[in-house]
């Protein structure tokens, strides 16, 4: 048995995908006989009613409120780093392994200087790749000073890990320049089980419309005026049979809903949310009809798999999507879900189509989503790497 410390700056009740990832490690390392405790937040993006009830094993440090700016956002992770390292030194411990998870990249420093403190070994989870992605948000160029800092610190800490897990392979090919191979794992994000709610039927040729539905973060890559704009580009024999149901909340919701209103299709375009992961388990098998997936083409962004897309498959309804890499091979593998071309309007609006003239074929294809995710992408499974990794 081990003792292990994971390091995180989302924890369930949070309900963003970091959550769900770090959670679910936490219990199945738990549950592999492992002692393991946790340094984290309390939730601040979960509905209101959400209760925090905790063991004593987790750890919650108090983060001040912060405007949802970028500035604020890096001061939280700042704030994080520091808060995280303080409550570690003031319960000081023994462990065998600190697990620390990036993005922020500000946690892979807390966890690496609190290994080095409890003389563990330091293990860096990386979800996605920072600051590459940050870039891709366009808030900051390749050559500013903050991200020749965090490129900086992102090599620091790829050299000082013991261990380093990714969620993709082409994510793992990027980090093993500069590590060996043998000290970097794939630990796909994968679902912690399957639903067993039934899933909306093909509905019949008179279909009043069809429901198709993005949920997630409104965030800054994810590009979500697109299908706005797609939908604003149909024609109206199109437009006319065609919802869009955005279900979360995010940075750019205010702008979504704006743009919807500016183009005239606020009749066609709704939000709502934010909800709880099994609160939207429910909402999507009584109302989806089809899924929506769109990442911004980016080679930093296109190295990853957004954890949605195991989360969509289960499904077993068509998904829209507009992803590249390793994400893209796995959707493009089902006939029933429908590829248009990262950040093009007009690619996204041929496939809009496709799915209102053929959504009877495409549901019947889309079958097989259900299928491929419980025999490659079960959550417990995807974390085995793990066993090799901590012993």
């Amino acid at each position: 048995m081990a003792r292990i410390l994971i390091i995180t700056q989302y924890f369930l009740p949070e309900i963003t995908a970091a959550a769900y990832r770090l959670s679910a490690l936490e219990s199945y390392l738990t549950k592999q006989g492992h002692d393991v405790d946790v340094i984290t937040t309390f939730p601040h993006r979960s509905p209101n009613e959400q209760a925090v009830n905790d063991t004593p094993k987790i750890n919650r440090v108090s983060m001040p409120t912060i405007e949802g700016s970028t500035k604020g956002r890096i001061k939280e992770q700042l704030w994080f780093m520091v808060r995280s390292f303080i409550a570690f030194i003031s319960k000081p411990g023994r462990y065998d392994y600190v697990i620390a998870t990036s993005p922020p990249l500000f946690a892979g420093l807390s966890g690496y200087f609190i290994s080095k403190l409890c003389g563990g070994r330091f293990i860096l989870d990386i979800r996605d790749i920072w600051p590459g992605s940050i870039i891709a948000t366009g808030l900051f160029s390749s050559g500013s000073i903050p991200i020749r800092l965090a490129s900086f610190l992102e090599r620091f800490l790829y050299h000082k890990a013991a261990h380093i897990t990714t969620v993709a392979k082409p994510m793992a090919t990027y980090v093993r320049q500069y590590k060996k191979n043998s000290d970097v794992s794939i630990v796909y994000n994968g679902v912690d089980e399957l639903i067993n709610t039934p899933v909306i039927g093909a509905p019949d040729s008179d279909f009043k419309h069809l429901n198709l539905v993005y949920a997630g973060n409104f965030g800054l890559v994810q590009g979500l005026d697109l299908l706005i704009r797609a939908v604003n580009s149909l024609e109206e024999k199109h437009k006319s049979q065609l919802k869009v149901s955005f279900l979360g909340q995010g940075f750019k919701q205010k702008e979504l809903e704006s743009l919807a209103a500016e183009l005239g299709v606020s009749d066609r375009v709704s939000f709502a949310g934010p909800y709880t992961k099994s609160e939207l388990t429910h909402i999507l098998a009584e109302e989806a009809h089809a899924l929506f997936i769109h990442l911004k083409s980016d080679p930093s962004l296109n190295l990853t798999i957004p954890s949605k897309v195991f989360d969509c498959m289960q499904y077993n309804i068509p998904i829209v999507y507009g992803l590249s890499g390793e994400a893209h091979e796995i959707l493009n593998n089902h006939p029933g879900n429908i590829s248009f071309r990262q950040d093009s309007v007009e690619d996204l609006k041929l496939a809009l189509e496709k799915l209102v003239n053929n959504y009877k074929v495409l549901h019947a294809a889309s079958a097989a989503n259900r299928t491929f995710v419980k025999d490659n992408f079960l959550r417990e499974e995807c974390f085995q790497p793990f066993l090799n990794i901590i012993y």
